[in-house]
Formats: C-alpha cells, structure tokens, sequence
C-alpha cells in the first residue's frame, strides 16, 4: 500500500511551485505585476506635477 510521507511546506516551496509547474507563464505574469506597479508609481508622480503646475498657474506665477 503507498503511504504518503508527511512534509513541511514553506514559503519557499510555495513560491517556487508555479514557476516549476508553468515557468514561462508564471513569468509573464510576474514581469506583468511589476511593470503595472511602476507605471502606476510614475502616474503618481505625473499627476503631482501636474497638480503643482495647475496651482502655479491659478496662483499667476
């Protein structure tokens, strides 16, 4: 009869199962992730300009 044998899972192993399962995939979706949050760190920072350059002008400087 097979019998499993008991294992600890870490977040080690959590994190390296998609990239053994899918590589290419799993990937893509992190390359994805990271662009999405950079480009929305950078809108903040266009959007701040934006808002000083509105209150510069309202202001006639």
């Amino acid at each position: 009869m097979f019998q499993l044998q008991p294992k600890t899972y870490n977040w080690m192993y959590l994190l390296q199962l998609p990239f053994e399962c899918q590589p290419v995939c799993t990937t893509i979706v992190v390359l994805q992730k990271l662009i999405t949050g950079l480009v929305n760190v950078l809108w903040i920072l266009v959007e701040a300009s934006f808002i000083d350059t509105a209150l510069c002008v309202a202001q006639s400087q």
